[in-house]
């Protein structure tokens, strides 16, 4: 079962997640900010709408960019923690992340033997506004799926898809 939450940009480039209620909202209020999915099809999608829509992705996908470090020390229940590699983190014997390119390349770094590290190269999306997927190029490896939580410059939380694992 996965948690849909949905995200707003903040400014300073950080996305939040809105609460539960915020981001489903009550079909039978709709307003500009209600996501077209929930809308009748009849009903005109204002351009003011649908390029607020558009930002909020523009600016998760940016904030997504760039490589991102499992802090498993932060991560709590059902959320996991990643960081850029400018924070300290403490000693680990090993850390897995990712890294994701505008032009939808990534790179998945995951622990080797003898505390090393291997790279494998992926692709990734944004499924939906909130869902991030990345898919290895290698066919016998497994896709990974997270539902965003939060990102900001320094840090993005996410919860895995209980259909990736």
């Amino acid at each position: 079962m996965a948690l849909v939450i949905g995200t707003a940009c903040t400014g300073g480039g950080a996305v939040e997640a809105l609460p539960p209620s915020a981001a489903t909202p009550s079909a039978a209020t709709p307003s500009a900010a209600t996501p077209s999915a929930v809308r009748s099809p009849d009903a005109p999608t204002t351009s003011r709408a649908s390029s607020q829509e558009g930002q909020m992705d523009f600016e998760l996908q940016r904030c997504l960019t760039g490589h991102w470090i499992h802090s498993h020390e932060e991560d709590t229940e059902g959320t996991t923690v990643y960081r850029r590699p400018s924070y300290r983190f403490p000693p680990a014997r090993g850390r897995q992340g990712f890294e994701l390119f505008e032009d939808g390349r990534a790179v998945v770094f995951g622990i080797a033997a003898a505390d090393g590290s291997t790279q494998q190269e992926a692709t990734w999306r944004l499924e939906d506004p909130r869902t991030l997927e990345i898919t290895p190029t290698r066919a016998d490896a497994g896709a990974g799926r997270w539902q965003i939580v939060a990102c900001d410059p320094e840090r993005l939380d996410a919860r895995p898809d209980s259909a990736s694992r």
